[in-house]
C-alpha cells in the first residue's frame, strides 16, 4: 500500500495545526473518534475543537504559535495498518518552560491517509498547577 505522504509528514503537519489550533487540519487528520487523555481528563475531538473555537472567539489578537515545542521520540512502531509513538516533549513560551510531558499517540491507516486516533499526555512538571 502506498501512501502519498509519510507518517512522518502527517504528523508535523497534525503538530502545527495542533499548536496553532488549525481546526480544519485538525478535523481532517483526527479521526472521528480521535480523544485526548491529558492525566486524568478524557476530551473528545468536539470538546477540543469547541474550546479552540470559544479561546479564538475569546482572544481574538492571541498571536499563533506563541509556544514553542521541543520534543523527542523515544519510540516509534510500526505496523502495517498502525503505528504507535511515544516520548517527550516540552513547551516553551517567551524561552520559558511552561509545561513537561510524556506523550503517546496512536496513529491509523484509514481510507489510505493516517489520522491520529489518541493522544495521552502525562505532565512530568506542573503537576501541582492542575
Amino acid at each position: 500500500m502506498s501512501n502519498k505522504y509519510s507518517l512522518k509528514q502527517i504528523r508535523e503537519v497534525w503538530i502545527n495545526a495542533y499548536l496553532n489550533g488549525e481546526v480544519d487540519w485538525l478535523s481532517y487528520l483526527e479521526a472521528s473518534t480521535f480523544f485526548i487523555k491529558r492525566n486524568s481528563e478524557l476530551i473528545s475531538k468536539a470538546e477540543q475543537i469547541a474550546y479552540i473555537e470559544r479561546s479564538r472567539t475569546k482572544f481574538p489578537n492571541k498571536k499563533a504559535g506563541a509556544a514553542k515545542l521541543r520534543e523527542t521520540v523515544k519510540e516509534m512502531q510500526e505496523h502495517k495498518n498502525w503505528t504507535t509513538v511515544s516520548g517527550l516533549a516540552c513547551f516553551e513560551r517567551d524561552g520559558e518552560i511552561v509545561n513537561q510531558c510524556e506523550f503517546f499517540e496512536l496513529w491509523l491507516l484509514v481510507e489510505n491517509r493516517w489520522q491520529i486516533a489518541s493522544l495521552c499526555i502525562e505532565d512530568t512538571d506542573c503537576a501541582e498547577r492542575r
